[in-house]
């Protein structure tokens, strides 16, 4: 019979347990995202796709990547509620009204020092900030200058 200290630090251990495997529960539910982040994953995923496919080569332009995405099985579109009927929808975005910009031709390599490069972006944004998307599918709302210093650091190929 083990002796009554053990007991109490094997009851207090395991109350400890089951209160930090509750914990997650009473964390705020994650932030929906909005039609401009939800617009900005798939494109971002789909250009990664086609990066895959193109041996790390991004598309010329966006008719191009267009007839691309068109090429997808509807799982693909489902995934990210992307109606392949309104395909323009999904190249525009709604808190702006102005097309996506997307980086093309892109040879894309490693993440630098400051991170994966910006390969969609909103062209104007609201209120000063817009949303980017990276290449590794980050998505993050930035202000002027923080676009302007990525957009810069931008490789272009020659």
């Amino acid at each position: 019979m083990p002796s009554p200290a053990r007991m109490i630090r094997f009851i207090l251990m395991l109350t400890t347990l089951g209160l930090l495997t509750n914990l997650p529960a009473c964390a705020p539910e994650p932030k929906a995202a909005s039609p401009t982040e939800k617009n900005l994953k798939a494109l971002t995923v789909f250009f990664g796709r086609y990066l895959s496919k193109h041996k790390g080569q991004g598309p010329a332009d966006e008719a191009e990547f267009r007839k691309f995405i068109s090429a997808m099985s509807p799982a693909d579109f489902t995934t990210f509620g992307v109606d392949p009927a309104k395909l323009d929808q999904l190249f525009v975005s709604p808190r702006d009204n102005e097309p996506y910009g997307i980086v093309w031709k892109a040879r894309l390599g490693a993440p630098g020092p400051d991170g994966a490069q910006m390969v969609v972006w909103e062209q104007k944004g609201v209120n000063g900030k817009r949303f980017v998307s990276d290449a590794v599918g980050k998505i993050e709302e930035v202000d002027d200058e923080t676009f302007n210093k990525r957009f810069a650091a931008i490789k272009q190929p020659k």
